[in-house]
């Protein structure tokens, strides 16, 4: 899925293998992102905030304002990606940490029918430096799975570091949409 099968939605594609990200493609969009996109993103924004304890309460409400902030740390570009993994493809743990401004939790959405379009592709968190999952989710087509971008503290226990990623497809096409309320440098 190239940028001409999108128009003009997405700002550039990449190739994950190269970089050592791991096997597939990721598109980001330009902003604003298209429909349903901008008004999803906007909405968890919105509805998950004011729940969010560990998230300063100067913050914005809106995520429109929550941008604004960013750019003035020099973050101004649309951080939020179309994932496509073919058989094979995984996303190695990492963070999607893109400047100073950091909302405490990201999403992803899947767009693709498990079973009918892909097998494996579950995804996961990785805790400190442990090479093995902590937690892994087999999500559905809608499925909305939000997650700590950085860390998390478990109750009488100090914080611990957190990645994510995908585990291998094994059969089909597997897409989703990497939500990131942020923006990058």
């Amino acid at each position: 899925m190239g940028a001409s099968a999108h128009g003009d939605a997405i700002h550039h594609t990449r190739d994950m293998e190269p970089r050592g990200l791991g096997r597939g493609s990721y598109h980001v969009w330009n902003d604003p992102m298209p429909e349903p996109a901008s008004s999803l993103l906007a909405g968890v924004y919105r509805q998950l905030t004011p729940h969010l304890g560990i998230w300063p309460q100067d913050r914005p409400p809106e995520l429109v304002d929550f941008h604004r902030l960013c750019r003035t740390k020099g973050q101004t570009h649309n951080a939020n990606i179309l994932l496509a993994y073919g058989p094979n493809g995984c996303n190695h743990p990492h963070r999607d940490i893109y400047g100073p401004v950091v909302h405490p939790v990201q999403g992803v959405v899947l767009l693709s029918q498990r079973g009918d379009h892909y097998e494996g592709g579950d995804f996961a968190m990785w805790e400190g430096t442990d090479p093995q999952p902590a937690r892994r989710c087999a999500a559905e087509l809608g499925d909305l799975i939000l997650f700590a971008a950085q860390t998390r503290r478990p109750e009488g226990r100090r914080v611990v570091q957190l990645r994510h990623g995908m585990t291998p497809v094994t059969r089909g096409i597997r897409y989703a949409f990497g939500m990131v309320f942020h923006l990058a440098r």
